[in-house]
């Protein structure tokens, strides 16, 4: 079967398929010629929505839901052929306001929330901001083991100049020390190059412990 929306933009350039056309294997349908038949048949009028001019569409979509409800009993079935109907308008007259969609599928309470078409492009949309996210905390988390690893490294290269300059340190300055900042022990590896004892140590970390 072949379907056009009218008899106009029917090829006529069709010399390759011309004995296949001619034969009664094929059938031409003009969707603007079925007359009765787009009124009777569920499928064809769906079809013709396609293709229906957008001052025809309303009521078109009336006689198709009304045609869905009280034909097709199944009501997951029911379901897909309205969301079938739904997506064309939607697709058809994308400027269509959520009143006149309500007015149009006849509902005196529609929620556009319940849509198929309003459930895919939510999800397109948390998908969208899922991965924004997903890549913002990549980054942060990247971030932040550079600074723990640099952390790491400095207070490891503090502690080694600290034991050169002034011997072992006990485990009670070690856990003190490990709670600077990396400014902080920066600014350790400045000063200790002053120290002598262990007390210079402890009077340089009175002084800035606090401010870790």
């Amino acid at each position: 079967m072949v379907i056009f929306p009218r008899r106009s933009l029917e090829p006529t350039e069709v010399q390759p398929y011309r004995i296949l056309l001619e034969s009664q294997l094929v059938t031409r349908l003009y969707l603007n010629e079925l007359g009765e038949v787009t009124e009777h048949s569920l499928g064809v009028g769906i079809i013709k929505l396609v293709v229906v001019n957008k001052k025809q569409t309303p009521l078109l979509v009336k006689s198709l839901i009304t045609k869905t409800r009280s034909e097709v009993s199944n009501k997951a079935l029911q379901q897909k052929v309205l969301d079938l109907i739904e997506t064309i308008v939607v697709y058809k007259l994308p400027r269509i306001s959520r009143q006149e969609l309500m007015k149009m599928f006849g509902l005196g309470d529609f929620d556009i929330k319940t849509t198929r078409i309003y459930e895919e492009v939510r999800d397109e949309i948390i998908e969208e901001v899922r991965d924004e996210i997903i890549e913002e905390v990549r980054d942060e988390i990247i971030e932040e083991v550079r600074d723990e690893v640099r952390q790491e490294q400095t207070l490891e290269v503090v502690m080694r100049l600290l034991r050169r300059r002034i011997g072992n340190l006990s485990q009670q300055l070690q856990d003190r020390i490990s709670q600077l900042s990396i400014e902080q022990l920066e600014n350790l590896a400045e000063a200790l190059l002053d120290f002598s004892t262990e007390g210079d140590l402890v009077a340089w970390l009175q002084d800035n412990l606090t401010q870790a």
